[in-house]
């Protein structure tokens, strides 16, 4: 009688820096242990799942040689998650994870975990990647890995990255950004949270008398920036002049280099435009805060001259309104402009509304879709005259 083939596996509390043993048949490893060797790894080339806990007690083997050259080739992995006891991403482990090759990785996952304190895990960053479920090659870093920077510890090849989610993420400099987003040349969509970390080590950042560069984002074709926090702090409402110029040098740096974007989201955030942007479609205003909105967002909206969908959420809409409202004396603001929606703001004047709309229709800009929360329908007159328009 044959014995059955062992198919998962979990080894705690063993050293296994001097083993000899091979997984070539397992489809799932677990390890929580001291020791790895180089040969040990080379032969989990068939197994789809690997985990393991407190790298850092594996980074101290002797025998495990990194970086790997080769790199330890791994064909069949799909599941890769990495736990650590710290949140530090220090070059040990960064050499460990760059000392794989994952051709066909999935799910890429490296956070803290804190089990005797039973905090549970806590994710550091993440890339997905599953071609049949249609999710695009996505990373995720958060700002308590205490990266300090882009420097992205990554077995996969960055050109495959389609969208990028920076959480906290404070950077070293301003051209060390630039080298990293070169590298990123199918990028598309790139998401910023809670951007006030990103300026906790102004002014090195960026030189003072220094400009800001484009970053080379032409396949960036959605961006959403976000405080991330209902206090966004000086460095966003201006405690100077210097700091709001160097702010809204550092985002034309990125709207400069995104020649091909297509749909802004922007949050809280107070952003001067300084040059006409040709290829934005679709934009979104919101704040965390209803019935506020930064001015100057208000006035960037005639320079994107190619606007087709406007939504205001949380935001003053009033001021939107009457700078899309349309007379003889006065440029069309927007002309594309077709799509409007309007939410969770109690104060917006409707019949400003109704007049946006007739004045946009009589000269030849009309909006054909308005879609409204229920503040609106709180107006019968007004829900009646948009049934009829």
């Amino acid at each position: 009688m044959s014995m059955p083939v062992l198919q998962s596996l979990m080894i705690r509390d063993a050293d296994l820096s001097a083993t000899r043993l091979q997984f070539s048949s397992l489809k799932a490893l677990f390890l929580d242990c001291v020791g790895l060797n180089n040969a040990l790894l080379r032969s989990l080339e068939n197994c789809p799942h690997l985990q393991i806990f407190k790298l850092e007690r594996v980074l101290e083997t002797p025998e495990l040689i990194l970086p790997a050259k080769p790199p330890f080739t791994l064909p069949a992995l799909q599941f890769f998650n990495i736990h650590l006891l710290t949140s530090f991403l220090n070059t040990h482990i960064s050499a460990l994870l760059e000392s794989f090759s994952l051709p066909n990785i999935g799910e890429l996952c490296v956070s803290q975990w804190d089990g005797a304190r039973y905090k549970g895990v806590e994710e550091l960053f993440s890339y997905h990647r599953w071609h049949h479920l249609q999710i695009h090659p996505h990373l995720n870093l958060t700002g308590r890995a205490r990266i300090k920077g882009m420097h992205f510890c990554l077995p996969i090849q960055r050109s495959s990255i389609s969208v990028l989610e920076l959480d906290s993420i404070i950077w070293p400099s301003y051209r060390a950004l630039v080298d990293v987003f070169a590298e990123l040349s199918n990028l598309e969509t790139l998401l910023i949270k809670h951007i006030p970390a990103l300026l906790a080590s102004f002014p090195d950042f960026m030189p003072e008398n220094d400009p800001f560069e484009p970053l080379p984002l032409s396949a960036l074709r959605h961006l959403e920036l976000s405080v991330g926090s209902t206090n966004p702090g000086p460095y966003f409402w201006g405690s100077s002049a210097l700091d709001v110029h160097r702010l809204n040098e550092f985002f034309n740096g990125i709207l400069s280099g995104s020649t091909g974007l297509e749909q802004l989201t922007q949050e809280d955030i107070n952003i001067t435009l300084e040059i006409p942007h040709h290829s934005l479609q679709s934009l979104v205003c919101r704040c965390q805060t209803p019935g506020s909105v930064p001015k100057v967002s208000i006035d960037n909206i005639a320079l994107y001259l190619h606007l087709n969908d406007l939504t205001l959420d949380k935001v003053n809409t009033n001021e939107f309104l009457a700078l899309l409202l349309v007379n003889e004396s006065s440029e069309i603001v927007c002309p594309d402009l077709r799509t409007l929606t309007i939410t969770c703001d109690p104060l917006f004047s409707r019949p400003l509304v109704h007049r946006v709309i007739d004045s946009r229709r009589s000269f030849g800009c009309p909006i054909t879709k308005l879609t409204v929360d229920p503040h609106f329908a709180r107006n019968k007159d007004s829900l009646e005259w948009l049934k009829e328009n």
